[in-house]
């Protein structure tokens, strides 16, 4: 099992950072923009990007405004059950700090 950890922080108050990864319009602003999504938990995350790389992640868990988690259930057999966190932190001035970890089951 390898995880990878990405923690930095950013301008975005944490509602918007959360929006960014719970809704298509969130999440087609940073990753692909072709995206459709549905909030809750059970939910299916389509992305579609060019060639075989087209996952898709089911949603395991959402706490507003404080974590996001994926489990990516197809679209790209080398991410077949890896799982994603995010973990979303208030900081001064309207910023926010995200932790995400990515851990890879095979």
């Amino acid at each position: 099992m390898k995880t990878i950890h990405h923690v930095f922080d950013t301008a975005a108050p944490r509602d918007t950072v959360f929006a960014a990864l719970t809704t298509a319009q969130g999440l087609s602003g940073w990753w692909t923009t072709i995206v459709k999504a549905e909030a809750g938990v059970g939910a299916v995350v389509h992305f579609t990007f060019a060639g075989d790389f087209n996952p898709d992640m089911r949603v395991t868990a959402l706490e507003p405004p404080a974590l996001v988690c994926w489990e990516c259930v197809g679209g790209h057999e080398p991410w077949a059950q890896n799982t994603f966190r995010f973990e979303l932190g208030d900081k001064p001035a309207g910023r926010s700090s995200v932790s995400g970890k990515t851990t890879r089951v095979s």
